[in-house]
């Protein structure tokens, strides 16, 4: 590694002092000039020399781009063959380097042909290179955007970009060999699209788009996993593999497609594998068209592996919040159970003890007696008040609306009740809900609004219960201990609940079920 690390600089460093050399032996007709030719050889060279790691073929003819550039340079300070020879030279390896994108390499004996030739007739003198490596430079142009047709996605965004800077080189040199504007303005616009050309090359070779293309191809997996999207169509698109086939192997289960089908190991065929992070494999088997790109392959695995493990851990936190609302719901039906016990326990032993002491103090005239009576019927009464609030009878009875009107009827706040549906349709839970937060609500009004009239609406449909408490009160009401039990409350039963109270009123209480 360190020997490696040694040669790129050596590459990099001999590059940039070749550069400065020619430019000082042949600078050009301004210091805008000189240094603009010498940074389209610095940026060729200096890529070529990083990428001989990641890319070495591709390194390889940047770093020869960039030295028949600066031959190029040192032939306009002189005349002969030779300087005819190189002043166009640095076109062959610019143009094998844009066919070689992105692996660095020209696929097929018949490709090669073009970088030949390209080669060739960058060695011919200008008069006949420069229309030659032109019409080559289109050619060049038109092959990659049918390879770009054919592949990937980032392989298909990096050769188009290729072939869009190829374009522009053919554009460039049919312009210098028709001889078309200024001498110095063709060297200055030749100049800027021979940069741009090699950095689109180099990038394109070092795999920018590929990683975007995963990045995106991660984003899109991790956002839109849905039935109607399986994984395996959307990483056959991104890779442009139509017989990709996507397989999971789960831990202590075996192998199994995106279905949960168990399917055989994959084996004997060209596969991507990527350890899931929470324990398993993932295996892209390959078509006939083989793994194409085996950056993004790896990127594409790598994707999958993220989606199954965000997939299961979705599912997990999803079933664990499912058992903490079923817990919550069990809680308050037992709560609830617990009430209406307590409130007949009070009716069937307390509450029916005194009244049969009262019956038989009704039997014994007496002024003691009838004070003791009065007492008697006064502490019956409370108890029958704290039975109420602990478990309406007429919820028992399922009378609900009964229930609110007894509420509204006692309440210390003047209370208008009005109820729109069929309330029978409401499940016990539900209709306990009701009351409670109607109770709890009113209770609040009467302790805290200074509210002179109160409101209780309640509307039932199909779908969704609605309560809605309003009072005339000064606002800003406070979370109370009971309306914290009522949030608590509807959210168990996968509601919502709401407080509106802006300063000066009025205060409203919202709260919406599903039924």
């Amino acid at each position: 590694m360190a020997q490696g690390a040694l040669t790129r600089s050596a590459a990099g460093v001999g590059i940039l002092a070749l550069g400065a050399a020619a430019e000082a032996v042949a600078p050009a007709a301004t210091p805008f000039a000189t240094t603009l030719d010498w940074a389209v050889g610095a940026a060729l060279g200096g890529g070529g020399a990083w990428l001989l790691d990641r890319a070495p073929a591709a390194g390889r003819l940047a770093l020869l781009a960039a030295i028949t550039w600066y031959l190029g340079t040192l032939a306009g300070a002189s005349t002969g063959a030779l300087a005819a020879v190189c002043v166009l030279a640095y076109r062959g390896p610019l143009l094998h380097l844009l066919l070689s994108v992105p692996s660095g390499r020209v696929p097929g004996a018949r490709g090669r042909a073009l970088p030949t030739a390209a080669w060739i007739a960058g060695l011919l003198g200008p008069v006949v290179a420069g229309p030659a490596t032109a019409g080559i430079a289109a050619t060049v142009a038109a092959v990659l955007f049918a390879r770009a047709r054919r592949s990937a996605a980032g392989r298909r965004q990096a050769l188009l970009a290729t072939a869009a800077a190829a374009a522009g080189l053919s554009a460039m040199w049919w312009l210098a060999a028709l001889n078309l504007a200024s001498h110095t303005t063709l060297l200055v616009l030749n100049d800027v699209i021979v940069l741009g050309a090699g950095v689109v090359a180099l990038a394109a070779c070092a795999g920018a788009w590929e990683r975007q293309a995963a990045g995106k191809l991660v984003i899109e997996l991790a956002a839109d996993r849905r039935p109607d999207r399986p994984v395996t169509a959307q990483l056959a698109r991104a890779l442009g593999d139509p017989d990709l086939d996507l397989r999971y192997g789960v831990p202590d289960v075996g192998w199994v497609d995106e279905r949960g089908h168990a399917v055989p190991a994959p084996d004997g065929h060209p596969v991507t594998r990527a350890a899931v992070p929470g324990g398993g494999e993932v295996a892209l088997l390959h078509g006939a068209v083989g793994p194409g790109d085996l950056r993004l392959a790896a990127a594409a695995a790598a994707a999958a592996a993220l989606a199954l493990d965000s997939a299961r851990l979705e599912a997990a936190v999803q079933t664990h919040a499912a058992d903490v609302r079923a817990s919550r719901r069990r809680l308050l039906t037992a709560a609830d159970a617990e009430r209406r016990a307590l409130e007949q326990r009070l009716s069937d032993g307390p509450l029916a003890g005194l009244r049969r002491v009262d019956r038989l103090l009704d039997e014994s005239p007496g002024t003691l007696t009838g004070a003791l009576r009065d007492e008697l019927r006064a502490a019956t009464a409370e108890l029958t008040d704290l039975g109420h609030g602990l478990y309406p009878p007429a919820l028992t009875r399922a009378d609900l609306p009964g229930a609110l009107e007894e509420m509204a009827r006692r309440s210390p706040v003047s209370t208008t009740l009005r109820i729109t549906g069929d309330l029978q349709i409401l499940t016990d839970e539900l209709r306990a809900t009701t009351w409670f937060v109607c109770s709890e609500a009113l209770a609040n009004v009467a302790r805290h609004a200074r509210a002179r009239h109160a409101t209780v609406t309640v509307q039932v449909n199909s779908t969704t219960l609605l309560i809605e408490i309003r009072d005339d009160g000064h606002g800003r009401a406070t979370p109370t201990r009971g309306l914290r039990g009522l949030a608590d409350r509807i959210e168990a039963l996968t509601g919502t609940f709401t407080v509106d109270s802006p300063a000066g009123g009025p205060t409203t209480i919202y709260a919406r079920l599903p039924i």
